[in-house]
């Protein structure tokens, strides 16, 4: 079979498209966003479903229920067989996070070894450099 090289957004809006309105606070946002970024406003007859969090919409998406927007680090595609990723665009959220823990721990060994791995992964995919 033919495996497209790049999905275009209007094509997708042919499927129910699942909504986490955990993403950007408002239901369907994630989408709207999603979609005006690639060009493409979301259309009046485009099936929105909505779900209180990402990982909702993600067991939706595992039932056949429609296509769910996720974060890159939600989801390993080649880890979780029910899953693809299609060909589309990638939208950089500008999400941050932040790794806590009790001061007096932060020397210890295992929680060290945690930054490290974490900032190597931050590096390795272009989000610190």
């Amino acid at each position: 079979t033919d495996t497209p090289n790049q999905i275009e957004a209007s094509w997708l809006q042919r499927y129910p498209l699942l909504s986490a309105s955990s993403i950007l606070g408002q239901p369907g946002e994630d989408w709207r966003f999603w979609l005006s970024i690639a060009g493409c406003p979301i259309q009046s007859s485009t099936r929105v479903h909505h779900f209180s969090h990402m990982l909702m919409a993600h067991a939706a998406a595992r039932h056949h229920q429609g296509v769910a927007l996720s974060n890159d680090y939600m989801l390993d595609p080649a880890d979780d067989a029910d899953l693809v990723a299609l060909p589309a665009d990638t939208i950089p959220t500008g999400d941050e996070f932040l790794i806590a823990y009790k001061t007096s721990r932060r020397n210890e060994p295992g929680l060290r070894q945690l930054k490290g791995w974490l900032i190597q992964q931050a590096i390795r995919s272009g989000l610190k450099h």
